[in-house]
C-alpha cells in the first residue's frame, strides 16, 4: 500500500511541469474581427492568363488566354473567355502538320472560346469554423515558439451556392488523323482526273482541323469566406477571403466538322510529292465524330483589388471519337476586381 502511495506522488509531480507545457500550447489568442462579410464582394474579375497548359488527346498545346467573370449580387454570375497557344512551336500537333511535305491544306491554330452563366438556384449564409496559420513577426519568433499554436480555429459566416449553369462553346485545333483511320480500318478514297480510284494511304502522317460549336448544361457549388481578424500586437493580420467553386458540366456540340485533307500526288511512287502533279481532295466523313462531352473542374479565386487564381478542368470534349479526353490547367496573374462602385470625395466647410 505504502508503495502504491508512493508511486502516486511521484505521478503527480511529475505531471506539473507537462501540464504546464500544455496550457502553454493551449494559450488562448485573443483577436479582434475586422469584417466578416461574405456577401460583400466584388463585383468584376479580369482574369489575365500568361500560361495555361493542356494534355488533350488530339493536341498538345501550352498558351495564354483572358478571361472575364461578373457576379450580380446573389442573383447570377457570368463570364466569358478565350485561350490560344503562345506559337506554332507550343501547338505540337499544327507544328507536326506544317513539316508533312505530303499534305497541303492548310493547318489553323487552337483556340477556344466559351461564354456563360450561372443561375443561383440556392444561396444563402450558414455559420463555419476556419483554421487560420497564425503569423508571427520575426522578433517574436523564438518567444513564441514554445507558447503557442501554428494555427487557431476562428469561427466565421460562409456563403453557399447552388448554381444551374448554361452556356456556349467552340474550340478549333490540328490534329492527326492516320491513327484513326488505322485503327478503325477505314479506306477513304477519291477520284483522279483520269477517273482512277485512289485510296489514301493512312501509314503516312496526315492531318485536319477540328472544328466544333457546343452548349453545356451543369451545376455548381461555390463556397465563399470574406473576413479578416487581427490577434494581439505580436501576430499580423490573418484574412481568408477565397471564392471556391467546383462544377460539373455535360456538353453538347451538334456540329463537329472536319476540314478535307488535300495531298500532293506522287504518282511516280518515289516517296516524294510530285510539285506539279495532280491536288487529291479526301473527304472525311467516314471518320467517326462525338457530340456528346463532359467536364469537371475547381476554381478559386480572391475577393481582392490585385490578387492572382487558379482553375484545373478534367473531362472529354465532342470532336474526333477517342480523342477527346483532355486535362486542363490554368493560372491567372494578376487578376483585378472591382466594386464597379464610384466614389466621390466629400469637403467640408
Amino acid at each position: 500500500m505504502r508503495i502504491f502511495f508512493l508511486l502516486l506522488v511521484a505521478l503527480f509531480f511529475l505531471s506539473i511541469p507537462f501540464s504546464k507545457a500544455q496550457r502553454g500550447r493551449d494559450k488562448t489568442v485573443v483577436y479582434e474581427e475586422l469584417y466578416d462579410e461574405p456577401y460583400d464582394l466584388n463585383k468584376l474579375w479580369i482574369l489575365f492568363q500568361p500560361v495555361y497548359g493542356e494534355l488533350f488527346v488530339s493536341n498538345l498545346t501550352l498558351g495564354y488566354g483572358l478571361e472575364a467573370q461578373y457576379m450580380w449580387d446573389d442573383k447570377a454570375e457570368f463570364r466569358i473567355a478565350g485561350r490560344t497557344a503562345y506559337a506554332i512551336a507550343t501547338d505540337f500537333e499544327r507544328d507536326i502538320a506544317e513539316n508533312n511535305v505530303f499534305q497541303i491544306n492548310d493547318t489553323r491554330p487552337f483556340t477556344y472560346y466559351e461564354v456563360g452563366g450561372t443561375y443561383h438556384i440556392k444561396d444563402f449564409e450558414g455559420e463555419a469554423e476556419t483554421k487560420m496559420i497564425l503569423l508571427r513577426s520575426k522578433e517574436n519568433l523564438n518567444k513564441l515558439k514554445a507558447s503557442v499554436p501554428d494555427q487557431i480555429k476562428i469561427p466565421s459566416k460562409k456563403r453557399t451556392i447552388y448554381g444551374a449553369r448554361l452556356g456556349a462553346l467552340a474550340y478549333n485545333t490540328t490534329t492527326d488523323i492516320d491513327r484513326v483511320i488505322r485503327d478503325d480500318n477505314l479506306v477513304i478514297t477519291t477520284t483522279s482526273l483520269e477517273g482512277n480510284e485512289i485510296p489514301l494511304d493512312p501509314n503516312q502522317e496526315l492531318f485536319t482541323n477540328v472544328n466544333t460549336v457546343g452548349i453545356y448544361l451543369g451545376g455548381q457549388y461555390t463556397k465563399i469566406k470574406n473576413f479578416a481578424v487581427k490577434p494581439d500586437k505580436t501576430f499580423g493580420t490573418l484574412v481568408n477571403d477565397l471564392i471556391f467553386t467546383t462544377y460539373l458540366d455535360l456538353i453538347f456540340a451538334p456540329t463537329v466538322d472536319l476540314d478535307d485533307v488535300e495531298i500532293r500526288a506522287d504518282f511516280d511512287n518515289d516517296g516524294i510529292p510530285d510539285d506539279a502533279g495532280e491536288i487529291l481532295t479526301y473527304n472525311l466523313d467516314e471518320i467517326s465524330t462525338s457530340s456528346i462531352g463532359f467536364r469537371a473542374g475547381m476554381e478559386g479565386k480572391f475577393n481582392r483589388e490585385w490578387s492572382w487564381a487558379y482553375n484545373a478542368e478534367v473531362g472529354v470534349r465532342p470532336g474526333v471519337s477517342s480523342r477527346g479526353f483532355y486535362f486542363l490547367l490554368k493560372l491567372s496573374f494578376p487578376v483585378y476586381s472591382t466594386q464597379l462602385k464610384n466614389t466621390q470625395e466629400a469637403f467640408g466647410k
